[in-house]
């Protein structure tokens, strides 16, 4: 650019507006300190870091124009006769000059115009609007230049093919400055550093050595240290300290542990801060990922201090470590407008993937393809799991490019179970004969149930109703199943609260659903268990005799597995070769079973041969097409697979109870008065009398009252329907033939 127009756009930049209360200048300045702040840490390179500042130096320079200026102080709406996107100006003042490569001049020149999303087609902003870019851009006459080179159709494809050809350089350059932006605009840092793992892991093993001279890190937890910089495919049993494991693999950098379930992702969080923490600067260090986070920290009993800051901070994953579900993480892969931001900060990551046989093949297919694309930006992925169908090994080698370090300790893992299969349906009176037998002889009758469908549990839990039950299973209000939770932690430790040397000895049953499969400490003495498939059994068998102390094991059997399905799921899960495969491998299987052995069933029975031509491997390959072949975000297909079909309610019983809480967070919420972090914690608090249940449920349901409302497009409806907090949500219970099945057995006495 010309001096004069250098001179006249400094003093622009710093009188101008970028926000309402600052300067385009000091904005601008702010997104470099984070982009420095990326480079310091280690986290980019030279290269990326050059253009990264570039790109945040020229970001918002098209706020300079007067129609932008006169909206920002009016607070007016983008006038589309008047103006264009702020982001198109901005390009035209990147000087072609300032590149060695034109490449790299294409992905600056990409990030800016793309940091925000533009309605219309490029090529025809820049065609249909020429004259009203023109007016403002006047009097910076290399804008002009600029704009005149840049309709050149070849520059803009070459622009927009960095988009659709993925490139990784441009991916990493475009989600930064979104990082750099969002970071700078919240008031927060873009990231954390992670100087402290190292030091609390080894504190955690100095507390171990304390009540055992002999603790140390065992062979896995020592590979995942010394293989650090590697991909890893890990088989392990439950119980080998997997948590530790990936910890010590994430080390003293950027890390994020996946897992499938909330509430196993809310105990690992809980044991993460306690335990290796000691709840030592949370708020700087370890962050928790899910649709319900705001709420959890909002309710947790510890006071957390600066607690807006702490929430903008998890979900800007600006946090050293983040315990996450998987679609809050990985659903970058749809490539959603401003996809690049979260695909960016994984390029740095390292990422632990717990329990990979929990997903279904639309959200295996999901987990996959996004392993395939960290891989590409140069993310580090780190499988450590209990299970793994050779279906799965063969398709994570297979996006890693071999790029892997694979390592099985089925052998290792302690033997702990003896199990008795049985060719019927899940019986009431097996496992009220078990807990009888276990009282008369002053034995420990900690006893889980795991059912396939929730019917199934509430049908078994009224059939045991006078012994000592309790249920857990999704479709209880928040209040309600927060208190279960902390009951069977409790119920499941292996050790006395008070002495260590002495097993925790209790008599409960607990019957739950697929809830309590993945990551939950909780140890039982016995497990009566339905069958659905041999990996989520072998994670409901790490339920009983977690710690492998309860040597009865070796004389009896500890966990029953029942191979007939019963209830509205019988029909689905006969039909699922994955079920009839693991039918075929339990049917003749009774005794002792050991690790290495639950390893070769897999192996044997899930070879990729005998998944070849499956519907379970056909609709995985579907799905993993659909996501792959760069299907636009609002392609239907596309919308089908993101589509989570649920609905937040509350059960009109609840809201008779609570009926004066609710209606005084209703005032609130409709109160022009109330604040966003007020609306934030009220929303929270109204979240506590909510359960989430399926789209059709609802439809069945007569709606109660008015509908409260939280936002334009967002209300909980409050329905009569069955609940109550013994039972949780009953669906259509008076048609269900389980429940007068249930009825039936125990002879004809059953309360409605």
């Amino acid at each position: 650019m010309k001096v004069e127009n250098d001179t006249r756009l400094i003093n622009d930049l710093k009188t101008k507006f970028a926000k309402p209360d600052e300067s385009i200048r000091a904005h601008t300045d702010k997104l470099k300190v984070e982009a420095k702040r990326l480079k310091k840490f280690g986290y980019i390179s030279d290269e990326i870091y050059s253009l990264l500042n570039v790109a945040c130096e020229y970001h918002d320079y098209g706020k300079i124009n007067d129609s932008f200026q006169k909206r920002i102080i009016t607070r007016s709406k983008f006038n589309e006769d008047r103006e264009v996107p702020h982001n198109v100006l901005s390009m035209l003042f990147l000087p072609e000059t300032l590149f060695e490569k034109k490449e790299e001049y294409y992905i600056v020149a990409m990030a800016i115009v793309y940091h925000h999303k533009l309605r219309d087609n490029l090529v025809q902003i820049l065609e249909e609007k020429a004259d009203i870019i023109e007016e403002n851009i006047k009097g910076y006459e290399q804008c002009i230049a600029n704009l005149s080179k840049i309709r050149n159709r070849i520059i803009i494809r070459r622009i927009n093919d960095l988009i659709c050809n993925r490139n990784s350089k441009a991916i990493i350059v475009k989600g930064l400055l979104h990082k750099c932006d969002y970071s700078s605009s919240a008031g927060i840092p873009s990231e954390f550093i992670n100087d402290f793992m190292k030091t609390k892991l080894e504190e955690l093993r100095y507390e171990w050595r304390q009540e055992d001279n002999k603790a140390d890190w065992n062979e896995l937890q020592k590979f995942c240290m010394n293989n650090a910089e590697d991909n890893l495919i890990i088989t392990a049993p439950t119980g080998m300290g997997k948590t530790e494991a990936g910890l010590w693999w994430i080390g003293n950098h950027k890390g994020f542990f996946v897992l499938p379930l909330r509430t196993a992702i809310n105990a690992m969080y809980e044991r993460v801060a306690e335990d290796i923490f000691k709840r030592e600067n949370i708020e700087e260090r370890l962050g928790l990922l899910h649709s319900d986070m705001r709420a959890y920290y909002l309710n947790d009993d510890r006071e957390i201090s600066h607690i807006e800051n702490y929430m903008e901070c998890t979900s800007q994953m600006a946090l050293p470590l983040t315990i996450s579900t998987l679609d809050q993480l990985f659903d970058f892969v749809f490539q959603y407008p401003g996809y690049e931001y979260k695909l960016a900060q994984l390029s740095y990551a390292k990422i632990v993937i717990d329990e990979i046989q929990m997903y279904d093949t639309s959200l295996l297919a999901f987990l996959i393809y996004g392993i395939e694309r960290i891989h590409q930006v140069g993310g580090k992925v780190a499988v450590l799991t209990a299970t793994l169908p050779p279906f799965v090994e063969y398709e994570l080698k297979k996006v890693l490019d071999g790029d892997c370090i694979q390592r099985d300790y089925s052998a290792q893992g302690t033997t702990r179970h003896n199990i008795k299969v049985m060719d019927k349906t899940i019986d009431s009176e097996d496992i009220r004969r078990k807990y009888y037998h276990l009282i008369e002889n002053d034995k420990s009758a900690k006893i889980l149930v795991v059912c396939n469908s929730i019917e199934n549990a509430q049908s078994l839990y009224e059939e045991l109703s006078d012994l000592s039950v309790k249920l857990l299973h999704s479709k209880f209000i928040k209040k309600d199943r927060k208190k279960r939770e902390e009951e069977i932690l409790r119920c499941g430790k292996t050790f006395s609260e008070h002495n260590h040397n002495i097993l925790n000895k209790k008599y409960e049953i607990w019957i739950s659903t697929s809830l309590v499969e993945a990551s939950l400490d909780i140890d039982f003495d016995y497990l009566f268990t339905e069958l659905n498939d041999v990996f989520s059994l072998f994670q409901r068998m790490g339920r009983c005799n977690r710690k492998g102390v309860k040597e009865w094991y070796q004389h009896k059997a500890n966990c029953f597995i029942y191979l007939k399905p019963r209830g509205s799921v019988k029909l689905y899960i006969e039909n699922s070769d994955i079920y009839k495969l693991s039918k075929m491998a339990l049917q003749d299987r009774q005794g002792i079973i050991t690790e290495k052995e639950k390893k070769e069933i897999i192996d044997v029975y899930f070879s990729i041969d005998k998944i070849r031509g499956t519907k379970y491997q056909k609709d995985y390959s579907y799905c993993k097409q659909i996501i792959s072949e760069n299907v636009p975000y609002e392609n239907q297909a596309c919308k089908k697979l993101r589509d989570i079909s649920t609905v937040d309610v509350i059960p009109y019983v609840v809201y008779e109870l609570y009926r004066e809480e609710i209606e005084t967070i209703r005032e609130k919420l409709n109160s022009n008065e109330a604040v966003t972090f007020d609306r934030i914690s009220q929303i929270s608090k109204l979240k506590e009398y909510c359960l989430s249940i399926q789209e059709y449920e609802r439809r069945q349901c007569e709606l109660k009252g008015e509908k409260i409302k939280l936002g334009r497009n967002h209300a909980i409806e409050i329905i009569e329907c069955e609940y109550s907090e013994e039972l949780g949500f009953v669906k259509n219970r008076k048609e269900n033939k389980l429940y007068e099945e249930a009825r039936l057995r125990k002879g004809g006495i059953f309360i409605d």
